[in-house]
């Protein structure tokens, strides 16, 4: 989802709101693993069905904002010509 909110952006932003996605999954792998973290958070480790619950509620909100006329780009944005 914030992959698709930032992809109006510039190139660098987009690579950089990734990173920073990417960085957050990581810590949380990390925060689950390493021992004492994880319970001092109070974090549970996904079964299937939160993992299948996150999965339709990201497909309900990519949806409504398709229909809110968001899109999903993966190329440059574009820019409207005056005129």
């Amino acid at each position: 989802m914030v992959m698709a909110l930032a992809a109006g952006g510039s190139r660098r932003h987009s690579t950089l709101v990734a990173a920073m996605c990417a960085v957050k999954a990581a810590l949380y792998i990390a925060a689950l693993l390493l021992p004492g973290t994880g319970s001092f958070l109070k974090l549970t480790i996904p079964d299937p069905g939160m993992i299948a619950t996150a999965a339709r509620a990201s497909t309900v909100s990519i949806g409504a904002h398709a229909l809110c006329g968001f899109s999903v780009r993966v190329g440059p944005s574009q820019r409207p010509s005056a005129g």
